[in-house]
This record gives structure tokens, C-alpha cells and sequence, in this order.
């Protein structure tokens, strides 16, 4: 749980006393904060750190985590963390997490920004200070191995730029169908906690857009909504303003099976100074312009108001159907929609349709990047691409000499294994290609402290923040990647083994990766003492995760 207070902390037996706020460090000073805790006799307290800073140019040391219980802590104990400013400019923020087994608070010390110390001038340390704007692109259905740079169709130049200039993850992991990866995105928890149906989030959830919300940020959703509730809920869970397919209307046309995300596409509009409205194209357009268009709208807008903007840019494409773009040959800006599901034409088509639909995703994003540009506010913006689950199984790939199936609903590289590319000039540094294990969860932490907001509260947040990695520091990650998936199985991984097993079986079947796309069952008696010892805590990861199942059949949390 999270609390914004001492006094709910200290509701729950334990007091705290906290020293240090208005700090004022200068280059090369330190700022040390005490914390005096007591607590209930018996009960385990964990004292950790952590820091943000709006300055590209400063790194922070953190204290060390420390592990009190009664055995060695005597009735009342003074703990000095120091943050120690180490480049020009001085220290600009930091947050103190005080973490007990049961509750933790977080507290924040704002330091000042010393004027005097700075070598850096007004303009630039106001340039580093400013919030940043954040674009998330969530394309759907689309793997590792079509974004990447051994795929050989070599169709997507813009992205690969942009990974290039940027920072790739290359261990990076979705749920392997729609509604997990996007109840996971916008919560930060896993989806043992919170997924129930598909096609819903549930009410009481808090998502990244009201967190981003409470420090003035505007916020859109554009694209794909697909989670349920009427005409106004993407403007319940924290986005301004919203142009979306699948909200309150089928995917299909009125008594037909033609599908209306792409080719005269159907679209529902909500937001600031708008009343929801159906909207119906019906003169050539191409869904996916049309919502490429209301993105850099929406971004000219907040940049004429001098607003820090979060989009959240659920893209349609590449889901089936695998049907023609403008860019295609066969184009007919008359069709009403593909009547079937994976679209027109045999398995042959459909895959070329799908390359000219990864084309058009790479257009799609560089008319934002060009936007940016031309706005003046591209080096303090983030741009996050990732794909929400595998691509579609009839879907093959040419990927590093290997032809790679997709593996949409599947628990392995296949299914799992998506594009993680971040670009965010004034702070990623170029070819910033990281191993690290990331989960979808990551992205809520991460967004809260780009922008200075607080973690929603009362609640087990499952991701850890970026940006720590953005920077090219040193962060907490985790052990194991989890997958609740669709309360069938679980597993935990990491980039080179796996364990899965049925939901409510104990044990598990432990898997070994050699080497991406390849995957291969370890038999209990060929096991290592290392590969057992593994295991053996990936079962105990597992065997801990899935008693949070709980939490989502009861109350609201």
C-alpha cells in the first residue's frame, strides 16, 4: 500500500518524524534527511531510497537500503540517507520512500536549484527542469521480431532511427492478447491483481492519465479503447480528450460483418468543451489518419497553451484484418471494410498487406515526430513504441535468417517478446540498447516520475520506473517477468528461461531459451544444480503471485 501522509502510516502503529525539507544544495554539497521510525515490537521494517531529478545533467547517489526488525533495532532508531549532487547545477529533487512490510509512505524533498553554483545558463537549467511531454505509441498485435534490427523486410526506417538514436529493450515482455497488456499499461499492477473480463477495465482502477492529470498535465487517448464503460469512460480514467474505435460501438458496420477501423472508418469523439459524437467517414479516409491527424491536434493545442501533454496512442494497426493501405497497390478508398477477420485474399496476401501495414505504422509515427519538430518541443519528448502482444500466428517474419511465426495467444517469444523502443533526445543518450527484463507495468511508475506525480495510492504497484535507465544509471529491476494469463496459466521468466504452469497446478514445467525464438523443454532429469536452484525460485515467485489473485474477485481496492 501507498500512503501521501504520515498520519496514515502512523494510524497504523508506527511514528515517523522526518527533517530535511527546503534543502539547499550546492554542486558537489550533500543534503541529508533523518527519518526516526518506531514500530510494533516483532514487526520487519524496510528503509529504502529513491530520487528524481528534472535535470538531465544530475545524478543522484542514493543511500543504501537497510532492514531493521526488533532483533536489532533498539525503541527508536535515527536513519540519515545522504543525496549527493555530483554535476553542475546542483541537486533539483528527491523522494524518500519509507517501506515497511505493511504499509509504506513516500514523503518528497524538494531542493532548491542553486543559482549560484550552476555553470549552466538560465535558459538551459529551465529547459532541464521543464516537465516532459510523453507520446505512448501501443501498436497492436506486432512482435519483437517485425521491429528489429534483424528483420530483414527492413520496412520500418523511422523506428529503426529512432531506436538507433534512442534506447532499444530487447527483453522486453507483453501479455500474449489485447485486454491484459492494456489493463497492465495504464494500472502499473499485474493482471493477477486486476484483470476479471476481457474487453474491461474495471471502474475503480486508477490509470497513468490521472496521475499526470493531478500535475498538470493535459491528456488523449486516441486509437483503440476496447475496455468497456459508456460514452464518457476514457474521460473517467484521466484523458481529456479522446477519439476512439470500439468504445460503445461494434467492431463491425450495422448489420454487416465489414470492419470499421480502417478503410471510411467509425470513430467516437469525446472531451474538453465536446459532447460525445459518433463519427461516421464515409469519403475515402483511412482510420489510421484520422487519428494520426487528431494526435498532432491535440499536441499543437497544448503547445500553444504552454500544457505538458501525455498522449496515449492506442494505434489500430497491424490487427487484422490484414487488409490494403494507401500505401498499397491495391488501395480502394470505396471499400466499406474487410467481412473477414484476418482480411481479404490467402495467407500470401495477408502477410504482404501486413508488411504495407508496418509501413504505415512507421509513417504514422514519423507525421508525430515531424509534428514535434516543427511544434519546437521534440528534444523534451518522449517517444515510447511498443506492441501490445505478438502478431497474429498466420504472420511470418524474416528475422535474422529465420522465418519467425507470430505467436498472438501463445506463452513464449512468440507471443510474449514485443518492441520497446524509447527516444527521448534530451535525455537518452544513442545506442542505448538494454538487456533489462521490462513488463508493461513499468510504464505507470515510469510516467509518474518523468512528471513529478505521485504513485496512485493504496494499491501494490508491480513496475519499475525507466527512468532511472533513460539516464544511464543504475536502477532496481526485477528477478522475473510474471504472466497471469487469462486465468489459465501463469509463469515467470527471465530472458533466457521460463517457468509455466496451469493457474491452479503448483510446481511448473521449466523451459530454456538458447537464444530468441527458440524454445526448449528441460527435462526433470537433465536438470543443472544451477537450472534447479533456479527453478526452484521461480516456483516460489509463482506460488507468491498468485495468492494476490485474491485481491481481484473482492472489493474495490
Amino acid at each position: 500500500m501507498e500512503h501521501d501522509s504520515l498520519s496514515e502510516l502512523e494510524a497504523t502503529g508506527f511514528e515517523v518524524e522526518l527533517s530535511g525539507n527546503d534543502l539547499e544544495v550546492a554542486d558537489g554539497g550533500t543534503a541529508s534527511v533523518q527519518l526516526r521510525l518506531s514500530h510494533n515490537p516483532g514487526t520487519e521494517v524496510t528503509v529504502q531510497v529513491a530520487h528524481f531529478s528534472g535535470n538531465r545533467d544530475i545524478a543522484v547517489t542514493d543511500g543504501a537500503e537497510l532492514s531493521f526488525s526488533s532483533d536489532n533495532w533498539d525503541a527508536w532508531q535515527d536513519v540519515t540517507f545522504v543525496a549527493r549532487s555530483e554535476h553542475a547545477g546542483g541537486l533539483t529533487g528527491a523522494t524518500f520512500r519509507v517501506t515497511t512490510d505493511v504499509h509504506p509512505v513516500v514523503r518528497e524533498l524538494f531542493v532548491q536549484q542553486p543559482s549560484a553554483a550552476s555553470t549552466q545558463s538560465p535558459a538551459a537549467n529551465a529547459a532541464q527542469n521543464e516537465q516532459p511531454n510523453i507520446v505512448l505509441i501501443f501498436a497492436d498485435d506486432i512482435g519483437y521480431e517485425v521491429v528489429s534490427p534483424l528483420n530483414e523486410d527492413k520496412n520500418t526506417p523511422i523506428l529503426d532511427r529512432l531506436s538507433d538514436e534512442g534506447m532499444r529493450f530487447d527483453n522486453a515482455f507483453s501479455n500474449a492478447v489485447c485486454t491484459p497488456s492494456r489493463v497492465k499499461i495504464m494500472t502499473g499492477l499485474s493482471n493477477v491483481r486486476n484483470f476479471k473480463h476481457f474487453g474491461v477495465l474495471e471502474e475503480h482502477q486508477i490509470a497513468f492519465g490521472h496521475q499526470l492529470k493531478k500535475v498538470g498535465y493535459a491528456t488523449a487517448m486516441v486509437g483503440k479503447w476496447q475496455l468497456g464503460g459508456g460514452p464518457d469512460a476514457p474521460q473517467h480514467f484521466g484523458f481529456d480528450q479522446s477519439l476512439l474505435w470500439q468504445q460503445t460501438r461494434p467492431r463491425t458496420r450495422e448489420g454487416s460483418e465489414h470492419d470499421t477501423r480502417y478503410p471510411n472508418p467509425r470513430f467516437e469523439r469525446n472531451g474538453v468543451d465536446r459532447d460525445f459524437e459518433e463519427l461516421d467517414f464515409n469519403d475515402g479516409e483511412y482510420g489510421p489518419d484520422v487519428l494520426n491527424d487528431f494526435v498532432r491536434d491535440f499536441m499543437e493545442a497544448q503547445v500553444a497553451s504552454d500544457t505538458p501533454f501525455l498522449v496515449y496512442y492506442a494505434m489500430n494497426l497491424p490487427h487484422s484484418p490484414f487488409d490494403a493501405t494507401p500505401l498499397s497497390e491495391s488501395w480502394d478508398p470505396a471499400s466499406p471494410g474487410s467481412t473477414l477477420y484476418l482480411g481479404p485474399g490467402n495467407a500470401e496476401t495477408r502477410n504482404e498487406h501486413f508488411k504495407d501495414m508496418v509501413a504505415y505504422i512507421d509513417t504514422m509515427v514519423g507525421r508525430v515526430e515531424d509534428k514535434l519538430i516543427e511544434l519546437g518541443v521534440r528534444d523534451n519528448t518522449l517517444i515510447l513504441f511498443i506492441g501490445d502482444n505478438g502478431s497474429e500466428r498466420l504472420i511470418r517474419s524474416v528475422w535474422e535468417g529465420r522465418t519467425i511465426p507470430g505467436g498472438k495467444r501463445q506463452l513464449d517469444d512468440n507471443g510474449l517478446r514485443v518492441p520497446f523502443i524509447a527516444n527521448w533526445p534530451a535525455v537518452i543518450a544513442p545506442n542505448s540498447a538494454s538487456d533489462r527484463l521490462v513488463d508493461l507495468a513499468d510504464i505507470l511508475p515510469t510516467f509518474c516520475e518523468m512528471a513529478g506525480a505521485p504513485l496512485p495510492g493504496g494499491r501494490t504497484i508491480d513496475g519499475f520506473s525507466l527512468l532511472p535507465e533513460f539516464r544511464g544509471a543504475d536502477s532496481p529491476n526485477r528477478d522475473f517477468v510474471y504472466i497471469y494469463y487469462l486465468n489459465k496459466q501463469v509463469l515467470a521468466r527471465t530472458a533466457d528461461y521460463m517457468v509455466r504452469r496451469n493457474t491452479n497446478t503448483s510446481g511448473g514445467t521449466l523451459y530454456h531459451f538458447p537464444e530468441r525464438f527458440t524454445m526448449d523443454e528441460v527435462p526433470e532429469g537433465e536438470v543443472t544444480p544451477e537450472q534447479r536452484a533456479l527453478k526452484a525460485a521461480m516456483v516460489d515467485f509463482l506460488d507468491s503471485m498468485i495468492q494476490e489473485r485474491g485481491s481481484a474477485f473482492g472489493p474495490p481496492l
